[in-house]
This record gives structure tokens, C-alpha cells and sequence, in this order.
């Protein structure tokens, strides 16, 4: 994984600011992977365990929001 900060890209929280705590960013970055992991583990177990749709079937569900 690239540890640049692509914040600009809205995937991140924004850097942190210039008077907070060096120890709070790392700690909020900390805690934004951990989620980050734990949402890839639940969806690893998801797909074991049968829990998903294929793209045609996710097509199906949202067309009413895919329509062009």
C-alpha cells in the first residue's frame, strides 16, 4: 500500500492541521486503517459465507439509482 496521504481524493481524513498534535494524527490515522481492516475481514467473511451479490444481481437490486 502507498502510505502517501490522498486526501485530496476523499479517501482519507484531512491532514491533520498545523497546532494539533503530532500524536493525535497518528492516532486518528491509527484508527482510520483499523477500520479500514475490520471492513475488509467482514467482507471477506461475507463472501465466505455466501453473502453476496454478482454484478449483475447488484445491477438488478440498484437500477432505480443506475438509470441514465
Amino acid at each position: 500500500m502507498n502510505d502517501s496521504n490522498p486526501g485530496s481524493a476523499g479517501r482519507w481524513p484531512a491532514p491533520a492541521a498545523p497546532n494539533q498534535h503530532a500524536g493525535v494524527a497518528i492516532t486518528n490515522e491509527a484508527t482510520y486503517r483499523a477500520h479500514v481492516l475490520t471492513k475488509i475481514q467482514r467482507g471477506r467473511a461475507d463472501i465466505e459465507s455466501g453473502r453476496h451479490y454478482t454484478t449483475d444481481q447488484a445491477r438488478g437490486r440498484l437500477r432505480k439509482w443506475l438509470t441514465r
